[in-house]
C-alpha cells in the first residue's frame, strides 16, 4: 500500500531523527518508509494506553528541504491497517473532528521517538530544557511564555554556577 501525504517540518525532523537512531543502531540503512514500520510495529501495542496529546519529543534540528515534506510511504497490508485504525481513533484522543494521515504518522513517529527517549539517560539540563517545551506548548499567552522561558533559564544559569564553583 502507498501512501503519499503533506507532512508537517517537524514531523519531517523526527522521522530524520528516527532514521539516524535506527540506522545507528541496527546498523543498516532504513528508507523513510522502513522507519514508519519500525515505528509502527515497535509501538503498536502502547497505542490504546497512551495520552496523545502529551507526547513531547526533543528532536535534533535538521536541514530539511521542502520535497521531504510530501514524502511516499510503501507499506506493507498490516502496516496499512495499522494507520487506518488510528486515523479511526485518533480524532477522539485528540479532541478533533478528523485527522489527515499526514497527522496520523506525526503521532506514530512522536511516540516512537518517546519511547526512544524515555531510555536515554538524561542530564538535569534536558530535563528542564523538556519541561520548558512541554509548558510553552501549554502557555496561552506572550507573558506566560516568557515566564516560563525566564523560569527554566533561571534553573540552567543557578546549576551553571553550581557546577563553576566546584
Amino acid at each position: 500500500m502507498e501512501y503519499q501525504v503533506r507532512i508537517s517540518y517537524e514531523t519531517a525532523e523526527i522521522l530524520e531523527n528516527l532514521k539516524d537512531i535506527y540506522e545507528t543502531k541496527e546498523g543498516i540503512h532504513f528508507s523513510k518508509s522502513d522507519v514508519l514500520m519500525k515505528a509502527i510495529s515497535d509501538n503498536r501495542a502502547l497505542w490504546n494506553d497512551v495520552s496523545w496529546k502529551d507526547i513531547i519529543v526533543k528532536r535534533n534540528k535538521k536541514n530539511i528541504v521542502s520535497s521531504s515534506l510530501r514524502p511516499k510511504f510503501d507499506v506493507s497490508k498490516d502496516t496499512s491497517n495499522d494507520i487506518e485504525y488510528l486515523k479511526k481513533i485518533l480524532p477522539k484522543c485528540l479532541d478533533s473532528r478528523s485527522v489527515t494521515y499526514g497527522v496520523v504518522i506525526k503521532y506514530i513517529l512522536k511516540i516512537a521517538l518517546f519511547e526512544l527517549q524515555k531510555k536515554e539517560p538524561k542530564t538535569i539540563r534536558e530535563m528542564i530544557e523538556f519541561f520548558e517545551e512541554k509548558h510553552l506548548s501549554k502557555a496561552n499567552t506572550d507573558e506566560e511564555k516568557e515566564n516560563i522561558k525566564s523560569f527554566a533559564g533561571n534553573i540552567i544559569n543557578s546549576l551553571d554556577k553550581i557546577s563553576y564553583e566546584k
